[in-house]
């Protein structure tokens, strides 16, 4: 099976890490538990273009190295990988983050991806190939069969295109919003694995 991961708030927290760097700045915005959207501009009260820019100097700031996954992920990923499955990373980070993701990888998560993928969704002024390079159409020229989101848009664009499941994880600013078909929410990347068994099952039973 090949499946897809998000990056930022599936394998690896960064809300947290994002508020504390804001806060330093003496930029004050509401907690984690409060983000009650994944538009960020509607919690922090400031402009789209505002916000992005918080992030992207996030993005390049110190604090920023301090990101790591969560602790379950590696051991989920190598059980996964000894099993024969196939992972895929896609983030809707900008191009110009690609040598600090791809060492974040390397880093903290060797040999467990078969690609890193980053679609540029997420940048101060994205252009017109990072508009059209989405998730979902990334995640269909690779063939997934699986992919894991914590972004309710994200993820029923990805389950648009045809990947045939797709989880939504949850988190603050996914809540309160019926989930299309297609999309599961999920608390913790452990239910994957019983996803993969009945999958594995019932291929096997054709």
């Amino acid at each position: 099976m090949r499946i897809g991961f998000d990056l930022d708030e599936t394998l690896a927290p960064f809300m947290p890490h994002l508020i504390t760097y804001l806060h330093r700045q003496g930029i004050n915005v509401p907690s984690y538990e409060e983000t009650f959207s994944f538009n960020l501009w509607e919690v922090w009260g400031c402009t789209p273009e505002e916000s992005r820019r918080r992030v992207f100097d996030f993005y390049h700031s110190p604090d920023f190295s301090e990101l790591r996954p969560y602790p379950d992920v590696s051991p989920l990923l190598a059980h996964l990988f000894r099993q024969g499955h196939e992972h895929h990373a896609i983030t809707a980070r900008p191009d110009s983050m690609w040598e600090r993701t791809d060492a974040f990888f390397r880093n903290h998560l060797p040999n467990l991806f078969s690609g890193v993928h980053l679609t540029g969704q997420y940048s101060p002024t994205p252009s017109a190939t990072s508009k059209s390079r989405t998730k979902g159409v990334l995640s269909c020229e690779l063939g997934l069969d699986l992919f894991v989101e914590d972004s309710l848009h994200h993820a029923t664009e990805v389950a648009s295109k045809g990947v045939s499941r797709v989880f939504l994880m949850t988190r603050p600013w996914n809540q309160g919003h019926v989930v299309p078909e297609g999309v599961s929410r999920i608390s913790s990347l452990g239910e994957i694995c019983s996803y993969v068994e009945s999958y594995k099952n019932a291929r096997g039973n054709h």
